[in-house]
């Protein structure tokens, strides 16, 4: 159930007939069980790291990973870490994708079988000193982290530490390419993990279930719904956005003698940090949302948009969000949703542009004063 069907649908009665609706619905529409093979079309998200990456070069396109180093106990063996790994890889067909680039277009396909091996296996058990053994699982995950190659398919690399027998644990390096996988897919990916590993180890539970929708499914949902009339009436509004963007003024002219931009290293940056106390940290959380009757997230903007403003001298600023993209899509008919990504794995990742003008936040909410003390 959604928050809004509890309104639309004001009964028991009505809400219960509108779950065995979607029941209905989700067992006619579940996710490609298969192993995947072909082509699918890439989510605004990963054109627009295309399109941000182009000129670079592919050691720089293949290296825009995620990784998690994790302990793991030492009664845990190889065999059920490639076991676990194959699984998973079986059960997320976006570990699969492989990218080809044709007409000077990218493509997205699915390979049936991954042409990355399951698991590497690096043995520091002779390492001496917890200083060394730090610097060289450093250096190796460093090194596979730069290993990924996405024309090949190979997208993940799991690695398997072996640790000295003073350590508890070994280590298990996991490496991602962004491509397909992002903050949701990898407490997907984790959990996973831990339920197959401690299934194999002591014969209990190693079934995932069954697959949820795909990617490409997902994608041509997606489609559907950028077509619709709900979101085509948005367009004038979301065009009036784009049309308020403006970069920020410089500080300084950074460009030399020849009019050439100079790069901007991080050497060169200042990094300023702060912490709230504990009693500002109440007001802030707690007392400053009741008074207005809002949410941390909106005073919080409001606050980096009064900076801005301050800064740039314009009372309208938008700023560039991100969020997860799984929302559930508004159709055309109240049962017609038929994705289901909860269990899915890949790159769902939206930015979106939020348009504040400083004028309406004063006069609707009195958020200026709010922001000063934020800001204060």
């Amino acid at each position: 159930l959604q928050v809004g069907d509890v309104f639309t649908y004001q009964t028991i009665a009505r809400l219960s007939a509108l779950l065995d609706q979607r029941s209905e619905k989700e067992s006619e529409s579940s996710g490609e069980q298969f192993i995947l093979s072909g082509e699918s079309g890439l989510l605004p998200i990963q054109q627009w790291f295309f399109e941000k990456s182009e000129g670079n070069s592919h050691k720089d396109i293949s290296h825009f990973n995620q990784s998690v180093l994790l302990g793991i106990d030492k009664t845990i063996n190889e065999s059920i870490v490639k076991r676990s790994i194959e699984q998973i890889k079986a059960q997320h067909d976006a570990l699969r994708f492989k990218y080809y680039k044709k007409d000077n277009e990218w493509h997205q396909v699915y390979e049936p079988e991954s042409e990355v091996s399951g698991v590497i296996n690096e043995d520091f058990r002779e390492v001496k000193g917890k200083d060394e053994l730090r610097n060289i699982i450093k250096e190796t995950s460093e090194k596979y982290q730069r290993s990924l190659d996405i024309e090949k398919g190979e997208l993940i690399r799991v690695v398997w530490i072996q640790t000295p027998q003073s350590e508890t644990q070994n280590r298990l390096l996991i490496v991602i390419h962004h491509l397909a996988v992002d903050g949701v897919s990898w407490r997907i990916l984790l959990e996973d993990l831990e339920l197959l590993v401690s299934g194999l180890r002591s014969g209990g539970k190693t079934d995932l279930g069954k697959k949820g929708s795909s990617y490409r499914q997902w994608f041509e949902e997606l489609q559907k719904y950028g077509q619709g009339e709900r979101l085509l009436n948005q367009r004038t509004y979301w065009e009036n956005v784009s049309r308020n963007i403006t970069e920020l003024p410089d500080d300084k002219d950074y460009e030399d003698e020849t009019n050439i931009k100079i790069k901007i290293r991080v050497k060169d940056i200042l990094t300023l940090s702060t912490k709230l106390g504990e009693k500002e940290t109440k007001k802030l959380l707690q007392d400053v949302p009741s008074v207005y009757h809002t949410e941390i997230n909106d005073i919080l903007l409001s606050a980096l948009a009064k900076t801005i403003s301050g800064y740039s001298k314009t009372n309208k600023v938008t700023i560039e969000l991100e969020g997860h993209g799984r929302e559930e899509l508004e159709s055309e008919s109240d049962t017609d949703q038929t994705t289901d990504t909860t269990h899915t794995v890949g790159w769902f990742t939206t930015h979106y542009p939020v348009f504040l003008d400083l004028k309406e936040v004063k006069e609707e909410s009195g958020l200026d004063v709010t922001a000063d003390r934020v800001i204060a």
